[in-house]
């Protein structure tokens, strides 16, 4: 997975992944605010699908992340689809450049 359960950033304070096809995919935010998916396609170093949906909300979404191999380095393509409407697109936008910015500073802290 691109992600584990020993790189949660704020503000999740936990994650749950069963990396496998049909495994869960939950990230948990301090309140109410909960997240689950279950992975649809899990090729290892090339690609992974999964659902979202938030907890008590009846849009389920799709994201796919997209492995690249560039150089000594490695380059994710994350596209997030399937919003109804433009103002959770907007918000969901707004939380991966966040999440992203948080992931590479974990990634260089790491010494990766």
């Amino acid at each position: 997975m691109w992600v584990a359960t020993d790189t949660v950033l704020p503000p999740t304070v936990a994650l749950e992944i069963e990396p496998s096809v049909g495994g869960i995919y939950k990230l948990i935010m301090p309140g109410v605010f909960c997240m689950t998916g279950h992975s649809s396609v899990v090729e290892t170093d090339k690609r992974l699908v999964y659902s979202w949906q938030w907890q008590d909300d009846n849009e389920i979404t799709e994201v796919e992340v997209l492995f690249t191999q560039a150089s000594a380095q490695t380059q994710a393509q994350l596209s997030h689809r399937g919003f109804i409407t433009k103002d959770p697109k907007q918000r969901h936008l707004e939380g991966w450049h966040s999440y992203l910015d948080g992931f590479e500073q974990l990634i260089v802290n790491a010494g990766f």
